[in-house]
């Protein structure tokens, strides 16, 4: 048995969260680039 068995939806939990934010967060980016960079 894991030393922090209460924890056990605690990380997939947390790594959801994480990959909603990246997913929010991710496609904002190369628009900033784009938005900043010279189109040639």
């Amino acid at each position: 048995m894991a030393a922090n068995a209460g924890a056990s939806l605690t990380w997939p939990a947390a790594a959801v969260l994480l990959g909603a934010g990246t997913a929010m967060v991710y496609p904002t980016l190369p628009v900033a680039i784009g938005d900043v960079a010279h189109p040639e």
